[in-house]
């Protein structure tokens, strides 16, 4: 069996659970079968005031299932990462995104397979939409295979030692997940893993599915000519305040 450490950079989940978003009770139901063999830490930055996000909260999510949860002013999903991969014990680090889930038979691949140095989980939609499936296909097969690039939403399992290559990241506010990417990438390449990372397609449902597609076109070539990632963040929270405010 794999010892592996599950690390979710959480910020502003639970206030979505009042529009039914919220993917902290799917994960935990995911997870709740298998939480005596991994070690779950949840890190959760500063939270818009508006948010219910309270310890109490967690507590009713994650009933019955043994969890680490660190709670500090980390206000890029970056200093989430970082967090906690600095405080995991495992020999493998799940970096698990906030709003996918894995269903049983990925859990059980990650736990009882041969793992390679570094791998992705196959990215799907939890909407079914054209626009969203050419996005899925595209990251799975095009941007991942020939640019090893995985955004956090495929989840990245990571053998620890070579994590700690690759770690502490950056702190910036968008896109840091390129960049471990880009690390991990120039020390081994990495795999697509038989495994399914099912996402929220809030964004797309919230600001429109064309508008949001295009949106992460034009920050992608945004991205590539420099511009900061505070202000490419800017644009991408706006009124959404999903991973930052």
């Amino acid at each position: 069996m794999n010892k592996i450490s599950i690390v979710i950079p959480f910020f502003n989940e639970v206030f979505y659970s009042e529009l039914g978003l919220d993917y902290t009770q799917k994960i935990a139901d995911s997870l709740r079968p298998f939480c005596h063999d991994l070690e779950i830490i949840c890190v959760q930055g500063r939270v818009l005031e508006e948010s219910s996000n309270t310890e109490e909260d967690w507590k009713k999510n994650f009933k019955d299932i043994k969890y680490q949860l660190i709670v500090g002013d980390f206000p890029t999903r970056a200093e989430r990462l970082n967090k906690g991969v600095e405080c995991s014990s495992g020999d493998w680090v799940l970096l698990h995104h906030p709003r996918s889930v894995f269903d049983k038979k990925s859990i059980e691949y990650l736990l009882y397979q041969s793992l390679p140095l570094w791998g992705a989980g196959i990215h799907q939609f939890d909407f079914d939409h054209p626009l969203l499936k050419l996005t899925s296909w595209y990251s799975n097969y095009i941007r991942g295979k020939f640019q090893q690039i995985y955004y956090l939403d495929h989840c990245l399992i990571v053998e620890k030692r070579l994590l700690k290559q690759a770690f502490p990241i950056p702190i910036m506010e968008i896109f840091e997940d390129t960049v471990i990417c880009k690390r991990l990438r120039n020390i081994t390449p990495g795999k697509l893993l038989p495994i399914r990372s099912t996402t929220s397609s809030i964004r797309f449902l919230r600001r429109g599915v064309f508008l949001q597609f295009l949106m992460n076109q034009c920050l992608k070539v945004a991205y590539f000519f420099g511009v900061s990632p505070s202000r490419l963040n800017f644009w991408y929270e706006k009124k959404l305040n999903l991973n930052s405010k």
